[in-house]
């Protein structure tokens, strides 16, 4: 045998599944092939978890993790004079505190790993000894004020709150309320101390949460422009937030609006809409139209008679959808006989007109 191995050969055989000993005095008249068969020359120890659902160990000799299907029992082979070491369980990846390894499941004799040996073929259990089990009273109160019956959880000794599914949901995922922030949870009502839900549980706690009011960012973005800085505001959730009442500058343009994509909201440069109600973090940005005058769009009515609003887009020489000074005084003579023409409104807009020949309108 091999004691190194931890095998020992008990005889040999004429078949693979070991069933009829070869007779050594027998004759050989003929090619024959001899079997092996092995026995363990050592102890099997079984780490019994004790009713607990343990879904990993550490084995802190080799400084390696396994994970195992909950509650099952781990059985390491030792070789006859092999120091029997002790095992670290995991629950869910976690350290879970166990008070020690014990002889029987009663948890009444400590096992002695420090002079603990394997001997042969004596094959034994060892159980896990666990502490109490431990509460968590998880009281909830809304923004408002209105406090929830408290829940219960159970958490087994040395467990981590966040591995119970359940109150790690709650803890994690509270309600979201307008205008509010989930500031955490606590184990005082005054909501002065945190709690932490990945530190090993040893006794058992009540838990507050804990709610604080929202504040915004409001950015105006003059998006290129000068004569300005960026305007930063902040907020509460409902607040009315008015635009700035300067206006950024930009060469050959105006600033028509600001504008936010994430909120569609717009505040006019000038009339209308000039406010917005808080909803959340938001950024303006100022809307640049060509410095001009604006042939049509929504709610635009410089030429209001659509006739002559198709007509007057002849003099839009670069086709940017506005008349520029220079294109506005380019027009001397506005021609437009027998087009349905009932308002010259936007006429003013040219003012080096000097002959108009509109009839038949």
């Amino acid at each position: 045998y091999d004691p190194y191995q931890g095998w020992i050969n008990t005889g040999w055989y004429t078949e693979p599944e070991c069933v009829n000993v070869y007779r050594f005095t027998q004759t050989v008249t003929e090619n024959i092939t001899l079997y092996a068969k092995w026995a363990w020359f050592g102890s099997a120890v079984t780490y019994d978890w004790n009713g607990r659902g343990i879904t990993g160990y550490a084995d802190l000799l080799v400084n390696k993790k396994y994970d195992i299907e909950a509650g099952t029992p781990v059985v390491y082979n030792y070789r006859v004079g092999q120091s029997v070491r002790s095992i670290q369980p995991l629950y869910y990846g976690y350290m879970v505190t166990v008070l020690g390894w014990f002889t029987e499941p009663e948890c009444v004799n400590l096992y002695d790993f420090e002079h603990g040996t394997a001997g042969f073929s004596q094959d034994f259990t060892l159980y896990a000894g666990w502490g109490p089990n431990h509460t968590v009273t998880r009281h909830y109160t809304n923004p408002y004020g209105d406090m929830a019956t408290g829940i219960t959880y159970i958490i087994p000794y040395g467990s981590v709150p966040s591995n119970e599914g359940m109150l790690n949901y709650h803890l994690t995922t509270p309600p979201q309320y307008d205008g509010y922030v989930h500031a955490g949870w606590f184990t005082d009502e005054a909501c002065t101390v945190p709690f932490d839900p990945d530190v090993p549980l040893t006794s058992n706690v009540d838990i507050y949460n804990k709610w604080e009011v929202a504040v915004y960012t409001v950015t105006f973005d003059v998006n290129g422009g000068t004569g300005m800085e960026n305007v930063v505001l902040t907020c509460h959730y409902g607040d009315t937030v008015s635009r700035p009442d300067t206006l950024p500058e930009k060469d050959g343009f105006v600033c028509s609006a600001w504008y936010c994509a994430d909120v569609d909201a717009n505040m006019w440069a000038a009339g209308g809409y000039v406010q917005w109600t808080c909803t959340g973090d938001a950024t303006f940005l100022a809307q640049w139209i060509p410095d001009g005058i604006q042939i049509e769009g929504q709610y635009v009515y410089n030429f209001p008679d659509e006739a002559f609003r198709t007509y007057v887009k002849k003099f839009d020489t670069n086709t940017d959808g506005y008349l520029s000074a220079e294109e506005c005084e380019a027009v001397t003579t506005i021609t437009a006989f027998s087009r349905g023409i009932a308002s010259l409104k936007g006429i003013e807009f040219f003012p080096r007109l000097q002959a108009l020949n509109c009839y038949n309108n």
